[in-house]
């Protein structure tokens, strides 16, 4: 990210590579003045195939092949998203060996992991969940950690919905609290 450099907005960009703006939910993760795009439809499909057909079909439509051949992309990736488990399939993807995607996790290694999270927040093991996440106690206060953890369970498919709600209240009284 460079500062004082400005970016397209989303409708802009969405313009640019040629996408519907309005099937598409457009957020920049990293800020509003960053050059990171997810592009997330709005369509949702109860079968795989549709699903790839309709990722496929709107990969070939863009203009992201041809921004990225111009320089204007630095690179780009589609695939389609998982409803129930949030496991991504990437189909493709266009990048420079200079700045390559890292591969995607196996579906596989990706269900362990959401497993294990899972019941790391179940648990609200703080401790565990910081070994978990790699992180020191320095750069994530406990508060922080069970703030997440909390929010994980609270919208999570898999977690029975009493704890659900349970982690629902304790959000809500930490709100009215700050």
């Amino acid at each position: 990210m460079r500062i004082k450099e400005r970016y397209l907005t989303p409708s802009k960009q969405a313009a640019a590579i040629n996408l519907d703006f309005d099937q598409f939910s457009i957020d920049q993760p990293l800020g509003d003045n960053s050059d990171w795009y997810r592009f997330t439809s709005l369509t949702t499909f109860y079968q795989q195939a549709p699903a790839l057909a309709q990722a496929q079909i709107t990969w070939n439509q863009s203009k992201i092949l041809q921004q990225f051949k111009e320089g204007k992309i630095k690179r780009a990736r589609y695939g389609y998203k998982e409803g129930e488990t949030g496991y991504v399939e990437y189909l493709g993807a266009c990048e420079h060996t200079d700045q390559p995607w890292e591969r995607p996790e196996s579906r596989q290694d990706y269900m362990a992991d959401h497993s294990l999270r899972q019941t790391l927040c179940f648990g609200l093991d703080i401790n565990d969940f910081r070994d978990y996440l790699g992180l020191s106690q320095k750069s994530f206060s406990d508060k922080r950690l069970l703030r997440t953890m909390h929010k994980d369970r609270a919208m999570s498919k898999c977690i029975p919905a009493e704890v659900k709600r349970e982690s629902k209240l304790w959000l809500a009284k930490q709100e009215s609290v700050e």
